[in-house]
């Protein structure tokens, strides 16, 4: 329930503080910039099952991996979409949502964002600690709610983008937070390492 509501609460947001033709642009450069989300969910739906029912040590050390991985993915991706966001909103839309570029960016850093929030969250899903995703999805619902209230009527759609990139930027920190206080283990690296390059080329057969 909480995750439908966070995908739909900026788009009520903006239909609420801005206008029609605003939030067609949002939109389009909402469902663009998604594109991404098919690592994330790919990855996810991969990873639960693995992990259910491991113990801690390795919970938390496939999930790293798989986020280290996915983060490689959809930053090489995004970095792709941010640079070709003029030309793709043109070419698919045409020129009247061109002015969507600058959230559309925004939105690629938020979904990279996002991806690792997800993934990350799966440890504490598998070690039985829902109630602290929970606790972080209610969080970030309430920042993006009132960062939206104050940023979209002074900067628009790039309010909203902000607000959306400011909310997860702290849902990621406060998972993270989250291994040594409530699983009591160090937090996974986000930086991808030559043992993750390893286990890729492994796992490709190369």
């Amino acid at each position: 329930m909480l995750n439908a509501l966070s995908l739909q609460l900026d788009q009520v947001l903006v239909v609420g503080l801005l206008s029609a033709e605003a939030m067609g642009i949002y939109v389009v450069a909402l469902s663009l910039s998604r594109m991404l989300r098919v690592f994330q969910t790919s990855m996810t739906t991969v990873l639960f099952p693995k992990v259910a029912a491991q113990p801690l040590d390795e919970i938390v050390s496939l999930t790293g991996r798989v986020n280290r991985i996915n983060l490689v993915l959809t930053t090489m991706v995004g970095i792709g979409l941010v640079g070709l966001g003029p030309v793709l909103l043109q070419l698919l839309y045409g020129d009247e949502f061109v002015s969507a570029t600058i959230v559309f960016r925004l939105l690629v850093i938020e979904i990279i964002l996002s991806g690792a929030v997800q993934i990350l969250a799966q440890a504490l899903m598998a070690a039985e600690r829902p109630g602290v995703v929970t606790v972080v999805q209610a969080t970030g619902i309430s920042l993006n709610a009132l960062l939206a209230v104050i940023l979209i009527p002074q900067y628009e759609l790039a309010g909203a983008g902000f607000a959306l990139v400011s909310a997860t930027s702290v849902r990621l920190l406060f998972i993270l937070i989250s291994y040594p206080l409530v699983l009591r283990v160090r937090v996974p690296a986000l930086v991808i390492g030559p043992s993750d390059v390893t286990y890729i080329r492994h796992k490709l057969g190369w």
